[in-house]
């Protein structure tokens, strides 16, 4: 072949690369990662607070968490960097499954102004050492609505739904977090679970429920190491609303029910084990009211209730969880009738098992204003009218 066409050969083919290289090619794609960084700081390559992913401005910043969220690969880490975002649209994870982590508490804030939901996921979700505060819907999950949520060194104040002021969800796992001035219009003025809500190490303080569970309404409970101050519920359970539940070594103070149970209202059993209620009012059960309980090694002191039960009022005691009731200390409380405890009105025990209540347990100042032969035990024999 002759030289002059081998040269356009390879010019033809030189220009082919660099057409391949300038039409072809495709333009750069943010990769997506496990781990996925939003801060405040200007953004150049990621993968720090110092150098983060996506910068926010603290200003509509919801478009640049939805963009994090994309980029953050299922079953890594969205890591909010200290600041506070100011949430003018709801978060939607729309079922993916990370974890949302901020930096503290204390300096990682999600705010929603008081005019939106911040978070919301068709999927469970997991969050930590983030601060959700001024979210509001008029649904359910003032901050957080989800299928599941499994929250960690967490704050949630003044946030507001119709159910679940801070946190919808069918079963939530809350630990270490801190909970304050939430309220819904009608159940669980801090946290609404369809099924179970499981808390450890927790602070409830001002969470207010226009109808039940000024802190928590939930089918289930269980409360370990936890705190109840000043929580409200118009009707039942001023903290905690539940059939079922399980307390151990919690404090409950000054929390009022606008009904029944000013602490803790529970439709079916309530297991209470070495915690301590101080101040607490309802009108039935100052403290707790219950259809049973086994009530242990706990401390009852100037509880409330405007008719029956200043401490407590277990509607239908069954013999066996009587035979629990023991190891307690009540001091001070007070009620027109039972002055520490009332036992029936659906089912009424019989005088021996009242007795045995009177002995197993400790008795100092307790007052029943009307019916003062029952200042520290009550038989309420009205059975049937349940």
């Amino acid at each position: 072949m002759p030289q002059v066409t081998r040269r356009a050969l390879s010019t033809l083919t030189a220009l082919a690369m660099v057409g391949t290289l300038f039409v072809g090619a495709p333009g750069p794609v943010r990769a997506t990662a496990d781990d996925i960084y939003i801060g405040f700081n200007a953004n150049t390559s990621g993968g720090s607070c110092t150098d983060p992913d996506f910068t926010a401005d603290g200003t509509d910043d919801s478009a640049q968490i939805a963009l994090a969220v994309d980029d953050t690969n299922a079953g890594g880490t969205l890591h909010f960097c200290p600041g506070t975002y100011d949430i003018d649209t709801t978060i939607d994870l729309d079922g993916k499954l990370i974890t949302l982590q901020g930096a503290a508490a204390t300096t990682t804030i999600l705010d929603g102004g008081g005019a939106t939901r911040i978070l919301i996921s068709s999927g469970a979700i997991t969050v930590s050492d983030l601060t959700f505060q001024d979210g509001d819907t008029a649904g359910n999950g003032g901050a957080i609505f989800a299928t599941g949520a499994t929250v960690t060194d967490s704050t949630f104040t003044a946030n507001t739904a119709t159910q679940g002021g801070a946190i919808w969800a069918p079963t939530a796992t809350v630990t270490d977090s801190t909970f304050t001035n939430n309220s819904a219009t009608a159940y669980g003025g801090a946290i609404n679970a369809d099924t179970t809500a499981t808390v450890t190490d927790s602070t409830f303080t001002g969470n207010t429920a226009a109808y039940s569970g000024g802190a928590i309404d939930a089918v289930t409970s269980t409360v370990s190491n936890s705190t109840f101050t000043d929580n409200d519920a118009a009707y039942y359970g001023g903290a905690i609303y539940t059939a079922t539940t399980a307390v151990t070594r919690s404090t409950f103070t000054n929390n009022v029910a606008g009904g029944y149970g000013g602490a803790i209202y529970a439709g079916g059993t309530a297991t209470v084990t070495s915690s301590t209620f101080t101040g607490n009012i309802a009108v039935y059960g100052g403290a707790i009211e219950a259809s049973t309980g086994t009530i242990t090694r706990s401390r009852f002191t100037r509880n409330t209730a405007g008719e029956h039960g200043g401490a407590m009022l277990l509607y239908a005691p069954n013999s066996a969880d009587l035979r629990q009731l023991r190891g307690n200390t009540f001091m001070r409380n007070t009620a027109p009738a039972g002055g520490a405890i009332t036992l029936g009105q659906c089912v009424a025990p019989s005088r021996s098992e009242a007795a045995r209540v009177l002995g197993a347990n400790r008795f100092s100042g307790n007052r029943a204003t009307e019916q003062r032969r029952t200042n520290n035990v009550e038989r309420w024999e009205e059975d049937g009218v349940c």
